[in-house]
């Protein structure tokens, strides 16, 4: 059996989405946002979120995702409520290695205060069906726990999870 490359999973992703047509397609890590701005062209009538805990992505990022569809988040997605602390790799340039959790490597961050909220608290309604795609740095299992009644009617969810500990008390893909 041929495994599939990552471009080829995120187009099954993007193709199944598409057809099943949620409710809701929710994008937590988003970056540039790059999923939300291509499936909210393809989905006009579904809401479209887009969550970056990162302050100096979401503010690099913010004019542009202002031109498409979509409700963009400043704010971290975990299993709880409240503020927590946020792990910067550069206070003055876009990163994408940013994370919730400590980097268990030795690379310097500059600890910040996020707010942050489970999917639950945020977008649950038992009649809604949901796509989501998670890239968490580290923090993608927490996401999980934090959306439990969400994933009862979430169709499909895209994470991305690594091979090697990057971050502190991470699950890896084989957890």
């Amino acid at each position: 059996m041929k495994l599939m490359s990552n471009s080829e999973i995120v187009e099954l992703f993007y193709n199944k989405t598409i057809d099943t047509n949620p409710t809701e397609f929710i994008e937590v890590g988003c970056y540039e946002g790059s999923a939300s701005k291509y499936l909210s062209t393809k989905m006009p009538n579904c809401s479209v979120t887009a969550y970056e805990a990162n302050p100096v992505n979401f503010k690099h990022f913010i004019k542009d995702l202002e031109n498409y569809n979509i409700n963009y988040v400043h704010n971290a997605i975990s299993n709880f409520i409240g503020e927590t602390t946020f792990h910067l790799l550069n206070t003055d340039k876009t990163n994408i290695k940013s994370s919730l959790s400590k980097r268990s490597k030795s690379k310097k961050t500059f600890p910040i205060s996020v707010k942050c909220n489970t999917l639950n608290e945020l977008h649950y309604k038992s009649n809604h069906t949901y796509c989501i795609w998670i890239d968490a740095e580290g923090h993608g299992y927490e996401v999980l726990e934090g959306a439990s009644k969400l994933l009862k009617t979430t169709k499909y969810i895209l994470i991305e999870v690594e091979k090697e500990q990057w971050w502190v008390d991470q699950k890896l893909d084989t957890d």
